[in-house]
C-alpha cells in the first residue's frame, strides 16, 4: 500500500491538542513516510469554543512545515483543512473563510460530541450538502448513537455522507465495541476513508502500514485501495466520490 494518503491528520503544530512544536511535527512526518504515507491533509481542529486558529496563522504554520517536507520527502505532498466540530455557525464560518475545507476543495470533515444525537447527525449533513459541501463524518465509531445502531450509517450513506475510521479503532485499541462496530462496517464496505487521527509522535502516533495490511488480507486489496488512496485523492483533485 506504498503512496497512501491520510486526510485527518493533527501534525500542523502549535494550533491544538496535536502536535506540540515543528521538531515533534518533523518526528511525525518521519513517522509517516516510513509507514508509506505519501500524503498528508493537516486538519486542525476549528472549534469556536476551544480552537478557532485563523487561517492566515495555519497557513504561517503550513508553510513552514511544507518547506521542510518538500526539502526532506519531496515525494510526499501535504495539503490543509479542518476538523469542524458542527455547530449552529459551521457553515457560516466556511463560507466566510474562517474555516477550511479539505484542501480547498468541497469536502468538508465534521466531527461531534459523542453524545450526539442521530437527528443532529442527520440535519448536520443534510445542511452541508444543501450548501454544496461534500460531507465526511470523522471517526464514527465514536459516537454512541451510532454504536446502538448500525442502521443509522446505511441512512447516512444514502444522504450522501462520507464515512471514516480511526485505524487504531480497525485494530482494536480503543476496546472490543468500537472495534467490533469498525469491522461490521468494513465487511459491508460503509467505509470510505481509513485515517490516523494522528496528534502526537508517542501517543496517537501516525500509523497506517499494520491497518492496511490487515484490511488487505481481510477485505481485499481493492477495497483497500478505494480507502487509502483512490477516494483520497479525490478529496485533494476536488472530484465527488461515487459510491
Amino acid at each position: 500500500m506504498e503512496g497512501m494518503i491520510d486526510i485527518h491528520n493533527h501534525t500542523l503544530f502549535g494550533v491544538d491538542d496535536g502536535s506540540k512544536d515543528i521538531e515533534q511535527s518533523k518526528r511525525m512526518l518521519e513517522i509517516a513516510y516510513k509507514e508509506g504515507i505519501r500524503g498528508i491533509i493537516l486538519t486542525p481542529h476549528y472549534n469556536p469554543y476551544r480552537w478557532q486558529n485563523k487561517v492566515s496563522d495555519l497557513m504561517i504554520r503550513f508553510n513552514q512545515l511544507n518547506a521542510f517536507c518538500m526539502d526532506k520527502y519531496s515525494d510526499m505532498k501535504l495539503y490543509l483543512g479542518n476538523e469542524l466540530y458542527y455547530g449552529k455557525d459551521t457553515l457560516k464560518h466556511l463560507d466566510s473563510g474562517m474555516a477550511m475545507t479539505m484542501a480547498q476543495g468541497k469536502y468538508v470533515l465534521a466531527e461531534f460530541s459523542t453524545a450526539v444525537s442521530f437527528s443532529d447527525i442527520r440535519h448536520a449533513i443534510m445542511d452541508i450538502q444543501q450548501s454544496g459541501y461534500y460531507p465526511i463524518i470523522a471517526h464514527v465509531e465514536r459516537y454512541e448513537c451510532l454504536l446502538k445502531n448500525t442502521d443509522y450509517i446505511d441512512e447516512m450513506i444514502e444522504l450522501g455522507a462520507f464515512i471514516q475510521v480511526n485505524a487504531s479503532s480497525v485494530l482494536g485499541e480503543h476496546g472490543r465495541l468500537e472495534k467490533k462496530f469498525v469491522r461490521e462496517l468494513l465487511k459491508h464496505e460503509c467505509v470510505d476513508f481509513v485515517a490516523t487521527d494522528a496528534h502526537r509522535d508517542n501517543m496517537r502516533v501516525p500509523l497506517l502500514k499494520k491497518c492496511a495490511d490487515y484490511i488487505v488480507r481481510h477485505y481485499g486489496a481493492e477495497y483497500a485501495f478505494k480507502m487509502f488512496i483512490d477516494n483520497p485523492f479525490h478529496i485533494i483533485n476536488n472530484q465527488y466520490i461515487e459510491e
